[in-house]
């Protein structure tokens, strides 16, 4: 089945006649809706469908970018520059803040996750250049020659400096986005700041950032099944690829059946400072 958008949001008058004779006195809910209006659109929840399934109106599946994700997108680029900004304030706190531009505290004094993104695809789009545009203006002044000798060489430095590389570049000295087709797989591609060994994968209709999971269990016909191995792999790892190797190193020659191996997304609690 697929979902179909509701329109602008307007509540039937009967649905209203019927909300106020319940509550007389009006309850939180309704006040919000009647203070604020329409919190949220189906475009919103689009990413969170199968692509079958997605709300679908008349705007063409070309070119469009899911909120979910842009905002997952933000918040890693985001996080990326502050992580980066956080080392070097310890390592020379006296040089970061003469390179440092007057706006920047304002931005990355606290984790990406607690911003406030824009709503608006045309706003978010913005917040995601600046954010380029500064983290390639502090890449610049690492690796100035008058930079402090070390600070290129930190790991959050060179975090950034990847991600850098794989988001963003230069088109006639301005920072733009790269373009997916320009990005490379995601068997190389970072996914947070945290954990550079963590990748993004998709399995049916699941999407995830980290590691995958497998569990191997026995198929005893007169036993219960039971978990016999836990394998833990990067997340672009094929399931055929991992199952081979379990089942070649783990599986008992004798056993009446072999194991079954099945996998599951494995997301790791991202990392606090």
């Amino acid at each position: 089945m697929s979902k179909q958008p509701k329109g602008s949001g307007e509540i039937p008058a009967e649905t209203v006649r019927v909300a106020r004779a319940a509550f007389p006195k009006g309850s939180l809910a309704i006040r919000v809706r009647d203070e604020l209006g329409s919190l949220f659109t189906d475009e919103e929840f689009a990413d969170l469908f199968p692509v079958r399934g997605r709300p679908s109106g008349g705007r063409s599946s070309s070119g469009f970018r899911p909120p979910a994700r842009e905002l997952s997108w933000l918040e890693m680029v985001t996080e990326t520059l502050r992580s980066a900004l956080n080392a070097l304030a310890q390592a020379a706190p006296d040089w970061l803040a003469r390179v440092a531009e007057p706006d920047w505290f304002r931005h990355y004094a606290t984790r990406a996750e607690d911003s406030r993104f824009p709503k608006a695809r045309a706003r978010r789009d913005e917040v995601g250049l600046r954010v380029g545009r500064d983290g390639m203006r502090l890449l610049e002044a690492v690796f100035a020659a008058d930079a402090p000798p070390g600070l290129s060489t930190l790991a959050e430095v060179e975090t950034l400096r990847q991600i850098w590389v794989q988001h963003f570049h230069l088109v006639e000295g301005e920072v733009r986005r790269r373009d997916p087709k320009d990005r490379p797989p995601g068997t190389l591609r970072l996914v947070t700041p945290y954990d550079t060994e963590a990748r993004g994968s998709v399995k049916r209709d699941t999407l995830w950032d980290g590691y995958k999971v497998h569990l191997t269990e026995t198929c005893e016909p007169d036993a219960p099944n039971l978990i016999t191995n836990v394998a833990t792999t990067v997340a672009t790892v094929h399931d055929s690829v991992a199952v081979a190797d379990i089942h070649g190193s783990r599986w008992p020659h004798g056993t009446a059946c072999p194991p079954s191996t099945g996998s599951m997304p494995d997301t790791p609690p991202p990392a606090r400072s």
